[in-house]
């Protein structure tokens, strides 16, 4: 299945949607986490170029509504490329913090959402989704329909 970016509306509409679904508490780590989840997501295919890159910070940026930025988008990215652990341990670690944080479904959603803006969402990279839902203890039902929010589903 090829991957394609949606189009900038659609994006929108799919910032919208999440936006709606978000309750979060502890903001900044919620983001953080959702932000290293959607880069892993991302480079689920062995790699991330720059187009990937701009686009998962402009996505973080409308979702927050401007409240994350690059440099803080760009730490995070940092952070996960420096961990010598694998792309798989780092995808369920993020899923146990979301758990702790009682965040998980929403940051699957901002996760899936910053996933799709890159350039579409493949079987690889709904697995790590899926992987990091699991981790922090959603049901099956509850990952497909964030991944479903974001056309991100596969289907």
């Amino acid at each position: 299945m090829s991957k394609e970016k949606p189009t900038a509306d659609k994006l929108a509409a799919y910032a919208e949607s999440v936006r709606g679904k978000l309750d979060l508490r502890e903001q900044d780590k919620v983001f953080a986490a959702a932000i290293e989840l959607g880069y892993l997501a991302a480079r689920a295919d062995g790699n991330v170029d720059d187009d990937e890159r701009k686009a998962l910070v402009e996505a973080v940026e409308k979702l927050s509504d401007g409240m994350v930025i690059e440099l803080e988008v760009d730490a995070i990215i940092e952070r996960v490329d420096a961990d010598d652990s694998s792309d798989d341990d780092k995808a369920k670690a993020v899923g146990k913090r979301l758990k702790d944080l009682d965040a998980a479904h929403p940051a699957l959603l901002i996760g899936a959402f910053v996933a799709v803006a890159t350039s579409g969402v493949d079987k690889a990279e709904r697995e790590v989704l899926k992987k990091a839902g699991r981790a922090a203890g959603l049901k099956v039902a509850v990952i497909d329909e964030a991944l479903k929010t974001v056309d991100a589903d596969g289907d």
